[in-house]
């Protein structure tokens, strides 16, 4: 089993992330991206990454961390990018940045330059220049302008993905073969299994037990 060494830590969005290397490339561990885009548990990004097979294979890799410690997986640049593009959690957002910034192949933590005033050097003085008197005025109020998108609201903006999600699984469905279509089934039955394990999901137990009724002892007429 391959190993991978820690070797250093960087900061992205209030999250501590280890930039590991092995075979030497650099990878990012699946502990510090679950943390980043906001899962809940690492499976949840195992399930993410399953959604993109083809595109990752030959992107991570299953090693020990400093071979010490159960196997983890580790994703290359080119597959945290494919991950943040699909994410819309902030985290994937300065992830990204940083990663433009270079922070995964720097040599160490990248930081915000900054000017150390003992290494400036002394500026001669200047004489001051007579002026004017200026007439005494009152300062206008501080006014703050974000610089950030208004967001829409959570409900408006759910409502939209839940849309796309549904009008996205219809265009699968209509271009699926019978392999597919049992495949695709399966995967949404295992994950309607999931949610009522974690969560108490009455109401999508009963819509999913009234659809098999439906299909299956009904008749099947569609």
């Amino acid at each position: 089993m391959k190993a991978a060494q820690v070797l250093f830590c960087a900061v992205v969005y209030g999250i501590s992330v280890r930039v590991l290397e092995c075979d030497g490339l650099r990878w990012l561990c699946n502990h510090d991206l679950t943390a980043l885009f906001e899962y809940r548990t690492k499976d949840s990004l195992n399930k993410a990454v399953s959604r993109h097979g083809s595109a990752m294979r030959h992107q991570r890799i299953k090693v020990r961390i400093n071979g010490v410690g159960q196997t983890t997986n580790l994703f290359n640049e080119q597959a945290v990018r494919y991950l943040c593009e699909y994410s819309k959690r902030p985290g994937a957002f300065h992830l990204l940045r940083w990663l433009d910034a270079g922070g995964l192949q720097a040599d160490g933590p990248i930081e915000t330059p900054t000017t150390d005033p003992a290494s400036a050097p002394e500026a001669e003085p200047v004489p001051p220049i007579a002026a004017d008197p200026v007439p005494e005025q009152r300062p206008e109020p501080l006014r703050l302008v974000s610089s950030l998108p208004i967001p829409l609201p959570f409900n408006q903006e759910l409502e939209r993905e839940k849309a796309y999600c549904r009008d996205l699984i219809r265009v699968l469905v209509r271009y699926c073969d019978a392999t597919e279509v049992d495949d695709l089934t399966s995967w949404i039955d295992a994950r309607i299994d999931d949610l009522l394990r974690t969560r108490d999901c009455r109401g999508l137990n009963d819509a999913r037990y009234d659809l098999y009724c439906k299909y299956w002892l009904q008749g099947g007429g569609v």
